[in-house]
């Protein structure tokens, strides 16, 4: 019963996130809303003409109103971003493109620059000189760079990232690593083309997949299903993921192809469908299915699940 009821206030608290998020950054409603759960935080929040604020003490974090979906993560880790991102001046000022210093890479951001994330997406298999990757979701290259460091000049980086509006950025900061290479196309259950929502945030997805899969112009991409993706790049020692909901289709397409070709897997599955459940409680039985070990856990505050064809190793 108690549990009955948590769902029900989580699904409440979704449906009124979901609506505030259709009535924009600049209505009465939001403003409130947003200022209010910044108060709950100790985190001074306000919508101006340019920008929406995130203040606490002297620490300033400036976003872009077409991210204002993402302000109650960033009200919940204004902290850490001010501990990672190394900015010029004081203000994290991510509501326009600039360059930012995230985990000792200097990389063009169009906006909100990715979390540090690499140890949580390493956590049961570190890339190792020579291997094979697979970036899925790759945006503005953060991790591809990681990545590239890692496997070493004889090693190769497939970055994916299908969205027209962050490749130029992605393009400029692997240029220099000739081990990385971008491929602008989507992972989905099957190859061929889909609807992509490009709304130029850092949580754009597939429309098919995505909860706020309306919140920009949908523009059509190629897509690949993981299968096909390994045919033209080989198969990869190790596959990274962050697809905005897309992975509970791609892994169940893939499901056999998994089973036969063991490949270390990594997940931020910290997404939520438009039927209300989330990719992690979907992923995990599939993954299971395939044969692999599984685990999810939270890592600060991000959801993330791994997958690997052997027991886990410490």
């Amino acid at each position: 019963m108690l549990s009955h009821l948590r769902d029900r206030q989580r699904g409440f608290v979704q449906s009124m996130k979901d609506h505030l998020v259709r009535l924009g950054p600049r209505h009465p409603a939001t403003r409130l809303t947003l200022a209010a759960l910044g108060r709950c935080h100790g985190v001074r929040v306000t919508v101006t003409a340019d920008a929406i604020v995130l203040q606490r003490a002297a620490h300033q974090m400036r976003v872009a109103h077409r991210d204002a979906y993402l302000v109650p993560y960033l009200i919940g880790a204004l902290d850490q971003f001010v501990a990672t991102v190394q900015s010029k001046g004081d203000v994290l000022d991510f509501s326009r493109p600039g360059r930012h210093t995230v985990g000792g890479f200097t990389l063009l951001y169009p906006g909100i620059p990715e979390d540090e994330s690499l140890a949580d997406y390493t956590r049961h298999y570190t890339p190792q000189s020579g291997d094979l990757v697979f970036d899925v979701g790759a945006h503005a290259g953060l991790t591809a760079v990681q990545f590239a460091h890692l496997v070493g000049p004889t090693g190769r980086v497939i970055a994916f990232e299908p969205d027209p509006a962050t490749l130029t950025y992605l393009r400029e900061n692997v240029a220099a690593f000739p081990q990385i290479t971008v491929a602008a196309v989507a992972l989905d259950a099957a190859t061929g083309t889909a609807a992509f929502n490009a709304d130029g945030t850092m949580g754009a997805g597939l429309v098919a997949h995505s909860v706020y899969g309306h919140t920009g112009p949908p523009v059509a991409v190629p897509t690949l299903s993981f299968e096909e993706a390994c045919h033209c790049y080989g198969v990869p020692a190790y596959a990274k993921l962050d697809i905005e909901g897309a992975e509970v289709e791609v892994i169940r397409t893939a499901q056999s192809f998994l089973a036969a070709h063991p490949i270390h897997l990594a997940f931020d599955s910290d997404h939520r469908r438009r039927d209300g459940q989330s990719t992690v409680a979907l992923l995990e039985p599939l993954l299971r299915d395939a044969g692999y070990t599984v685990e999810s856990a939270r890592t600060a505050g991000q959801g993330m699940t791994w997958a690997t064809p052997g027991g886990f190793t410490r």
